[in-house]
């Protein structure tokens, strides 16, 4: 019999091919939750969202809430 001759070790990503992104990965812009929360119209009213999560209550709350300033004797 005769003997084929064996390939050669390639390790991986190394070998033939280059994989490159495809398009939707290059065009892609980075992607902000936080914007998108702001600009999407909740189906949830506070009083759910407080019953739901009681923790959440006292951040809105806090969100809510004016900061209190003490007045300079100039300023009226």
């Amino acid at each position: 019999m005769t003997e084929r001759a064996r390939r050669p070790y390639v390790r991986k990503g190394e070998g033939k091919f280059q994989i490159k992104p495809s398009r939707f990965e290059t065009d892609a812009q980075d992607y902000d939750i936080v914007s998108d929360l702001e600009n999407m119209k909740p189906n949830i009213n506070f009083a759910q969202l407080v019953a739901a999560a009681p923790k959440y209550g006292m951040e809105v709350k806090k969100a809510f809430q004016r900061q209190r300033v003490p007045r300079t004797p100039n300023q009226q």
